[in-house]
């Protein structure tokens, strides 16, 4: 499964629908549940998350094979964010295929 971070915006979406029109099996993230139900008709999956709670980020994270994430630049206000969000405790085993554990 592809995790993809940012798939209502311009890039993510992008990248979401390309892999939905591969038949691939996608989960997007959004912190709207506003935004769940078009990726739903999509047949994506939605995880309605904030990306402040490194908890929640993780536990969706384990459940995928790749991570698509863009890191834009952002407003001094948000870079404190981001850099809480890189310090996750995510090997990089959660996000490719065969690495992980259990997986063939």
């Amino acid at each position: 499964m592809y995790i993809i971070l940012g798939a209502t915006g311009h890039v993510g979406s992008a990248v979401a629908q390309s892999l939905l029109d591969q038949n691939e099996s996608v989960t997007v993230l959004t912190h709207d549940p506003k935004k769940s139900s078009e990726w739903e008709r999509k047949g994506a999956t939605v995880s309605v998350v904030d990306v402040r709670d490194v908890e929640a980020l993780r536990n969706v994270f384990k459940k995928g094979k790749r991570l698509f994430v863009l890191n834009p630049p952002a407003p001094h206000r948000l870079t404190q964010l981001w850099r809480s969000v890189r310090m996750l405790p995510l090997s990089w085993r959660h996000c490719r295929v065969g690495d992980r554990e259990g997986s063939s």
